[in-house]
C-alpha cells in the first residue's frame, strides 16, 4: 500500500492564490483586448463616409478652371488641333504674350482680393475661444468643440460658409476654405483692471 504524502496548508494556500492571480490576469488581458477592438471599430465607423460628410466634402472641391482661348491665326479648331500648325508662327504673337501677362496680373490681383475678403470674413465669423493640446488636439470655435479635420459652418442657412480645421496649435488654429489656408489666432481676453 502506498503512503499518502502530507501537503502543508501554506503550500495549498499559495497554489490557490497563484491560480486566482493567473485567472485575474487572464481576464484583465481579455477585457483590454475587447476595449481596444471596440475602439478600433468605433474609429473605423467614424471615418467611414456618410451622406452628410460626403456633401460637406463635395463642397470643398472647387470646379476646375477652364480657360477658353479665342481662335487666332495659325490655330485651327475645325480640324481638331489645338495648337499652332507646324512651322507657322502667329502674326500677333507679341500681342498675345502681352495679353497673357495682363491676364496673369488680373488673376493675381483677383486672388489677392479674394484672399483679403476671406481673411476678413473668417475674422468676423470664427471666434477661437480655447484650445486643448493633447494626443488629439481640440479647439473651441464659436462654442463648438472641434478636432483636426472637422468642419465648422458659419452664417445663415442660405449663406452658409464652411471652414475645415487643418491644424490646432497652442493659441491658434489653421483653417482652409476654397483651397486657401487662414490662421485664426485666439483673441486676448481683457482682464478686469484694479481700481
Amino acid at each position: 500500500m502506498r503512503e499518502l504524502e502530507f501537503i502543508p496548508p501554506w503550500y495549498v494556500a499559495r497554489r490557490r492564490r497563484d491560480r486566482v492571480r493567473a485567472t485575474r490576469t487572464r481576464w484583465t488581458v481579455i477585457a483590454m483586448v475587447i476595449v481596444l477592438v471596440s475602439l478600433a471599430i468605433k474609429s473605423i465607423l467614424r471615418s467611414a463616409p456618410s451622406p452628410a460628410n460626403a456633401a460637406a466634402r463635395a463642397s470643398w472641391i472647387s470646379p476646375p478652371l477652364t480657360i477658353i482661348a479665342p481662335a487666332s491665326a495659325g490655330h485651327s479648331i475645325e480640324n481638331g488641333s489645338h495648337g499652332p500648325e507646324k512651322g507657322t508662327e502667329p502674326d500677333n504673337a507679341p500681342l498675345m504674350q502681352e495679353k497673357s501677362f495682363e491676364s496673369k496680373a488680373d488673376q493675381d490681383s483677383e486672388r489677392q482680393q479674394r484672399l483679403h475678403n476671406l481673411r476678413q470674413q473668417a475674422a468676423v465669423e470664427l471666434h477661437l475661444q480655447s484650445t486643448v493640446i493633447s494626443a488629439t488636439p481640440k479647439a473651441l470655435v464659436n462654442g463648438e468643440l472641434l478636432g483636426e479635420g472637422d468642419v465648422v459652418a458659419c452664417g445663415s442657412v442660405q449663406d452658409r460658409t464652411r471652414y475645415r480645421v487643418l491644424k490646432i496649435e497652442a493659441r491658434r488654429i489653421i483653417v482652409e476654405r476654397e483651397g486657401i489656408k487662414l490662421e485664426i489666432p485666439m483673441k486676448n481676453a481683457t482682464m478686469p483692471q484694479e481700481k
